[in-house]
This record gives C-alpha cells, structure tokens and sequence, in this order.
C-alpha cells in the first residue's frame, strides 16, 4: 500500500468524527441544528473522497426512500398535534383532571412533565416548568429537585412510548419491531423512573405528600371516575393517533393525520367560532417546526454517505483487531452523541448506520438496537446543547452544571440495566 493510500484511509476513517465534530462546533456557535448537519456534508464527502456523481446518487436515494417520507411526516404531524392540544385546550383540561386524579402530589410532579412530554416539541419543559413549580412548592421542594423532577419526567415516557420521534427513528431506519424495541425498554423504564423518584422525592415525607389529598377526600372529594373520563377525553387525539397505526400496521403518520383532525374539531365553543377556527388554523402554521424538518433527510443523507464510504469496513477491523465489546461501543457511541449533538432523532439516526453492520443480522440484533436507543436517549437528556435543561434552569434561577451532574447519575440506573438485557439476551 502506497503512502496516498494511507493518508486517503486515515482521512475516510476519521471522516464522521470531523464531520460529527464540526455539528457540535456550529451548534455551540448558535446555529441551527439542520444547518450544522447540512454543513458537517461536503466535509464527509471529501474527507471520504465521494465525487458528485457519488454524492448525488446517494442524495437520490436517500430523497426516494420511503424511511425518509414516512420519517418526515410523522415529526411533521406530532409538531402539528401538540401545537393543536394546546390551542384547543386540551392540555389544561388534562392537568387539570390530574390533579383530581392523582392524590400524592410526587407522583403529580412527575406526571405533568411527563403527560406534556407526549407532545415532543422543541422546548416544551418551558410549558410544564411553572406547573411543576405551583405543585412542587406545596410540598416544600427546592429549586434544583423541581428543575430534575421536569426535566427527567418530560422524557420519562420516551422509554416506552410509540409515537417519540426518536423511536420512530429506530423502527424506520432498521428492521426491530415495535414489541422487541418495547419489550427492551420496560426494564430500563422501571430503574429510570424508580432511581429518579428516589433522587428527587427522597426528603419529602410521604405524609406531606398525600397532606392535599386526605383534605380533599376528608371535605367529600369527588369520585376518581369524572376526573379519569376528563383526563381520557382530553388526550382522545393522542390515543386516536396511536391506535391508528397499531391496528391498521399503516405508517405512524396516517395514525398522526387522524389525531390532528380530530383536534382541530375537539372542544369547538358555540360562540366565537370563526374566531377559535382561525386559531387552530395558526396552530397548523406554527406546528411546522421547519429546524427539525430540514434535519431529517440532512442526517438520512449523512447516514448514505457513511455506509458508502467504506469507513464502516474499516472500523469493524479495527474494533475486531482490538477486541473490543461490540455491546460496549452501542453503548458508548450514541451516549457520547446525544451529548456531544444535543438532538436525540440526530443522535439514533446518526448512530445506527455506524452500529448495525457490526450486530448480528435479523431478528437477533434488537437487543443492541434497543442499547443504541436507550444510550442515545440518555446522553440526549444530559446534554448541555438540550434545549430542556437550559430553558428550565432559566426559569427556576439554579445553575446548568449542578443539574446536568444531578441528571448524569439518574441515567446511570437506566444504562446498567440496559447493559443487563443485552448481557442475558445479545
């Protein structure tokens, strides 16, 4: 092997790494997350040596492939339905009807973050922060508890739940099914939420907690059914949007379509009709979140370069030569970026191409699938670049490092026991 040789290995090698890094460094200078990704590509096109022929052909097909229309649609359609839940009132009334619900004010805490967390967009621990701050001072917490406490929860159910982008990402773009990516995720899910609430709950005592509660039932509190048929109603076009593809086996952006529609037509006042109808057409316009649109096919096109670049090869080799863990690089990897990018649909859809030809084929690569997307999903939530973190901690006046340390050591439960299920079943 010639010496250009070499060089030209060692370029194609390190070509994701450079380009990975040039996302953070834009990232941190302020730019938007698709323009960093659409930037970091003619990197990796010529530190991978592609000619334009190359780099267009791999455009096509990445702007042809039905991952990436069906990937596009579904985040358009959860932008659209949670920007809808909030116009049309839904969301209050659903908190509204859990607080009647839910007697122990902890567990109120944590399902607010958590039930808003069902509409993922783009800084929505801003809308449950003062929420969280109206319960949480009742049961005397303190300011960095509540920023954990709304942060965490708001991500909580992205374990387990269908319609989060990120998880529509791994189904998408691999061959795991929905059961084997649920199945993975109910154990980690179990040791997040039980670490987590022992962290932030663990000086409060539970008397203190349920204080609100006795009150009400002690003056005659109505009964849990209204509060649970409110609460039910109010989330109708979340269960529509999931039943949908469930049942049907459609895409998840049909179930989406069918959940937006019905919004729109949720909670219609007899008054003022023209008026509220104006309203949830604006919510329509506002629900196109163009940054996370136009970051989708930028990190499908980046995955169709790195698979024909060669440097998956290479890296396979090297990892053989060194022996290392193929467990330990899917969890290391997209650990590192989601926090080093900040995004979690970035850091699946960039950590899978790299990872799957390493795994075994077919049915039994799930459990380092469902590795890759845990992992991601927990450096995602501790990353200084998470919008999340930094808008809560503005809010409630306590410093970013002491809750991204607080959040570090709440994720590391979730790993160890995501490490255990690849042990037993990998």
């Amino acid at each position: 092997m010639s010496e250009m040789d070499v060089v030209k290995n060692i370029l194609q090698l390190i070509a994701v790494p450079v380009s990975l890094a040039v996302i953070i460094v834009l990232l941190r200078r302020g730019w938007y997350l698709s323009l960093s990704v659409w930037t970091a590509l003619p990197v990796m096109a010529v530190l991978s040596f592609f000619s334009a022929g190359e780099v267009w052909h791999s455009f096509r097909v990445m702007l042809t492939d039905s991952v990436t229309h069906n990937l596009v649609l579904a985040v358009l359609g959860i932008g659209l339905l949670g920007e809808v839940l909030y116009y049309n009132g839904s969301i209050n009334a659903a908190i509204s009807a859990l607080k009647k619900l839910i007697k122990d004010t902890r567990f109120l805490v944590a399902a607010i973050p958590a039930f808003i967390g069902l509409m993922p967009i783009p800084g929505g621990a801003y809308l449950s922060a003062p929420l969280v701050k109206e319960v949480g001072e009742d049961i005397n917490m303190g300011a960095v508890p509540m920023v954990l406490a709304n942060v965490f929860y708001r991500h909580i159910l992205y374990f387990v739940f269908p319609l989060y982008p990120g998880f529509i990402t791994v189904l998408e773009m691999s061959e795991v099914s929905l059961h084997s990516l649920l199945g993975f995720s109910v154990i980690p899910f179990i040791i997040a939420f039980g670490q987590s609430f022992w962290q932030i709950f663990n000086k409060v005592p539970v008397e203190k907690s349920m204080a609100k509660g006795k009150k009400e039932t002690e003056s005659g509190g109505s009964s849990r059914i209204y509060p649970l048929f409110a609460f039910g109603a109010s989330i109708f076009p979340i269960l529509v949007a999931l039943a949908v593809p469930l049942v049907t086996g459609w895409p998840y952006f049909t179930g989406l379509a069918a959940g937006v529609l019905v919004a729109l037509f949720q909670n219609l006042p007899r008054k003022e009709l023209k008026k509220e109808a104006g309203l949830r057409l604006q919510a329509l316009k506002t629900g196109v979140k163009g940054n996370i649109l136009l970051t989708i096919p930028g990190v499908l096109l980046f995955k169709e370069l790195v698979e024909a670049s060669g440097m998956l090869d290479m890296a396979a080799d090297l990892m053989e030569v060194y022996g290392i863990p193929v467990m330990v690089i899917a969890l290391v990897i997209p650990y590192l970026t989601g926090i080093f990018i900040g995004h979690h649909i970035a850091a699946v859809a960039l950590s899978l191409p790299l990872l799957m030809p390493l795994f075994p084929g077919g049915a039994e690569a799930w459990p380092f699938l469902g590795l890759i997307y845990l992992s991601s999903l927990m450096g995602y939530i501790i990353s200084p670049l998470h919008l999340c973190p930094i808008l809560t901690v503005e809010y409630f006046k306590v410093p970013l490092h002491v809750v991204l340390y607080r959040l570090m050591v709440m994720t590391l439960g979730a790993m160890a026991a995501a490490l255990g299920v690849v042990w037993v079943f990998g």
